[in-house]
């Protein structure tokens, strides 16, 4: 028997992989491609309210995020945002929020020397209303990260005055 004739033997016997790419015979299913899916309209349902110029529409979702303590929901949707336009607004709602950044704080440290001016400033009013009652080890450690933030970097003068606050606690 021919060496063509066994692979169309084991071809007719078993799996033909190439099968499975064939869109008129098998159809792929991503599994949890409907939670993914989820997750992102409810992100940007989020996004759209908070940037909403609709009276209102702007306090009542910053009330269900703290309503829900969302800390780390807003969290993760600054570190998923592919969007630049959207990682400014949702650092500014951590803050509008009033919720309690405390353990996310080095996070935001980092974020405070980002190159976009806007992330940067709003990851500093993140800072700046949630280093009250923090311990001597976390201060250190924020001075530290943020005294890496290079002297050319557009605000470094409020970083300056952020390290100078976090040093009188």
């Amino acid at each position: 028997m021919s060496e063509k004739a066994k692979n169309s033997d084991n071809k007719k016997k078993g799996i033909n992989p190439e099968k499975f790419f064939n869109e008129e015979e098998y159809n792929t299913i991503k599994i949890g491609a409907a939670e993914e899916k989820k997750k992102s309209d409810a992100a940007n349902e989020m996004l759209a309210l908070l940037a909403s110029k609709t009276i209102g529409e702007k306090d009542a979702a910053l009330n269900l995020l703290k309503k829900e303590n969302a800390v780390s929901l807003l969290v993760d949707a600054v570190k998923e945002c592919k969007n630049p336009k959207n990682k400014p607004l949702l650092v500014a709602a951590c803050w509008e929020s009033g919720l309690d950044f405390k353990t996310h704080l080095d996070f935001f440290a980092e974020l405070a020397q980002d190159a976009d001016l806007f992330v940067s400033m709003e990851a500093i009013t993140v800072l700046s209303e949630n280093i009250g009652d923090i311990d001597k080890k976390q201060t250190q450690q924020l001075i530290n990260t943020l005294s890496k933030a290079s002297e050319d970097h557009f605000n470094t003068q409020l970083i300056k005055d952020l390290v100078e606050n976090l040093k009188q606690i």
